[in-house]
């Protein structure tokens, strides 16, 4: 997803030009070193979850998409593509936990993927916690979600509308 030094040389480079490498710089503050440590970082990252091997075939089981525990709802009035998250189907196995968070990354790549094609404006996450119980929550999973997706993929969430929050919970999130 990034031009090689010799299609930039022969002006041979792709439309958009590089969000990945415009989103590591605005975050970065426009600092080329803290730039340069993030992308170094994030393709770390990427390497570790094996994302180019990654296919919608091979991250979750066929059963998953009949439960529509993610749906992408259509889009909002300002054009970002809605992600709808149903929490009450998500149980703290430790099994799962990396094929799990395999599953977010290929997500979050697909919809990189979209918002760099100028398919989307962006995304809205809308958590559906409609019977999500206390004993569900997986503080290291939230952990994932709240600070290490939204470091590496700056930029793409826009929103995120948590729905039927049970009282308990308010607290944690917050």
């Amino acid at each position: 997803r990034i031009d090689a030094p010799e299609d930039v040389a022969n002006n041979n480079i792709r439309l958009p030009h590089n969000w990945m490498l415009k989103r590591l710089l605005i975050a970065g503050h426009r600092n080329v070193d803290e730039a340069l440590e993030r992308f170094v970082d994030f393709f770390r990252w990427r390497k570790e979850y094996h994302v180019h091997q990654m296919t919608r075939n091979n991250i979750l089981p066929e059963e998953f998409y009949h439960l529509f525990p993610v749906d992408d709802g259509g889009f909002d009035k300002d054009g970002h593509r809605i992600i709808v998250i149903r929490l009450k189907y998500y149980k703290k196995v430790p099994q799962f936990d990396l094929i799990i968070r395999r599953a977010i990354v290929y997500f979050a790549e697909f919809y990189d993927l979209e918002y760099e094609n100028n398919n989307c404006k962006g995304i809205v996450l809308f958590f559906d916690c409609l019977d999500f119980r206390v004993t569900q929550l997986d503080f290291d999973l939230l952990k994932f979600c709240i600070i290490a997706m939204p470091n590496h993929y700056a930029g793409l969430v826009r929103y995120i509308v948590v729905c039927d929050l049970p009282f308990l919970l308010g607290y944690v999130f917050k």
